[in-house]
Formats: structure tokens, sequence, C-alpha cells
């Protein structure tokens, strides 16, 4: 199974999807399928692979690092060798983030996703702007596929 995130910026749909709608797919060896989809609560989305690469997403003069090493504050599980372009309840393909699970519901590595609060944003750049690396939020998942919630940046 698969659980796909939107990380399109430039797609026609992404002020509705971008970083915050999921999509769950399972695989019967050869396909794809579309089991569910979700959006995240308005004002909720996922903190990127890399948030400083996308212009506009991070508000500016505001240090995105982890305390505990100084690197940047970031979803560990999005990993560009897991990227996919498909489409997902439209005609037009977009490019996902995937989290990979195997039958037993583990994972190829541990991982963290980290949620944060943001606001869409008007004119160029990112169609969103996060708000605050001190309010952020998620959950670490180990190579087991077991979950701990973390509250706060201090903890990832």
């Amino acid at each position: 199974a698969r659980v796909l995130i939107h990380v399109d910026d430039a797609s026609p749909m992404a002020p509705a999807r971008y970083l915050r709608y999921f999509v769950l797919q399972s695989s019967d060896g050869s396909n794809w399928t579309t089991e569910s989809d979700a959006y995240l609560p308005n004002g909720a989305y996922v903190v990127p692979r890399d948030p400083t690469a996308v212009a506009g997403l991070l508000p500016a003069e505001v240090a995105w690092t982890r305390p505990s090493d100084g690197d940047t504050l970031r979803s560990t599980s999005l990993r560009q060798s897991d990227e996919t372009s498909v489409a997902v309840a439209s005609s037009i393909a977009e490019h996902w983030a995937a989290i990979v699970f195997s039958s037993r519901g583990s994972t190829a590595d541990q991982f963290a996703l980290v949620l944060a609060t943001g606001r869409r944003s008007q004119g160029p750049g990112s169609p969103v702007t996060l708000d605050d690396p001190d309010s952020v939020r998620g959950f670490a998942i180990s190579a087991y596929g077991v979950t701990a919630l973390v509250n706060g940046r201090s903890g990832f």
C-alpha cells in the first residue's frame, strides 16, 4: 500500500490540494488502485521534504530548523526516490510524494511526517505559506510501522 501526498505546487488544483490532500492506494502487484482520499482540515499542511526549495512557502526571517541538530525541519517520510506523477480524481497527472508500506505494514526505514499550520498565499510562488515552526505537530513511524505522536519541533 502507499499513501500519496499532493506536492505539485504548479498544478491547477494546487490551491485546494497542495500539501493537504492524501490518497490511500493499494497494489495488486502491477497496478495501483485508489481506496480512499482525504484532506487535512483547513489551515493544516504537511511540511514537505525540502521546504526551503519552495519559494514563498516559509515566512521570511523565520528559522525552520530542528533544535536537536540545526537541520531543516521537514517531513523525512517524503523521500525523492518515492515521488511519482499520476492522475488522481482528475485527468491531469500531478506530482505526489509517496509513503510506501509492505504487506506487513512496515516501511523501508523510520521516518517522520511533520504537520504545520498555514494559509493560502496570493500571488507568485507557493500556493501556501506555513506559519510557525514552533507550532508543528506530527508523528514518527518506525520501520515496523509503530507510530508515535510528536508534539512540537523539539521532538523531530
